[in-house]
């Protein structure tokens, strides 16, 4: 559904009212112990199976605040965009037509839990998501997901301040 709302972008303190159509979100943990400095993202790769012809994608990192991404809060420095044409989709997955997401810094992730939020002013933007007990895109032998591959959620919303979990 059609979404509007106010959002903080980068660390300008710029306020400014966007309307989104359903959001989703990945939450991933930057483990302390794996990583007691934390580390710098400097890129994402996403797959996408369908785009719109005019609509941009952006995606943030958020923190995650009781395990969902957060309402308000966005890191610096953690948005981009990528005009339509920009974005790459494949009705049939191939693992080498990913969209490349490159921060214009690398963004320090000190240990902690935090969302990669994907939005789109389209429903026609559709992403490739993996769900234990679904069969592996990419693989020449059929195989069934039979474990959660990464620690995480994904979670869907209407509102981009509301999550639910998948």
């Amino acid at each position: 559904g059609k979404l509007e709302i106010d959002t903080v972008v980068g660390n300008a303190g710029r306020t400014e009212s966007v309307t989104y159509y359903a959001p989703v979100a990945q939450t991933f943990i930057v483990d302390g112990r794996a990583y007691p400095d934390g580390f710098f993202l400097s890129s994402i790769d996403l797959w996408f199976q369908t785009k719109d012809t005019t609509q941009p994608v952006t995606i943030q990192i958020r923190p995650a605040i009781e395990g969902r991404p957060s309402a308000d809060l966005i890191l610096p420095f953690a948005t981009v965009t990528k005009a339509a044409e920009d974005v790459i989709a494949s009705t049939t997955f191939d693992i080498n037509k990913n969209t490349n997401f490159k921060f214009d810094t690398p963004i320090y992730l000190p240990p902690n839990e935090y969302a990669v939020v994907v939005l789109c002013m389209s429903t026609d933007a559709r992403l490739y998501i993996s769900t234990v007990g679904q069969f592996r895109l990419g693989v020449e032998e059929p195989d069934r997901i039979r474990e959660q591959p990464y620690l995480g959620e994904l979670f869907l919303s209407q509102n981009a301040r509301s999550w639910i979990g998948e």
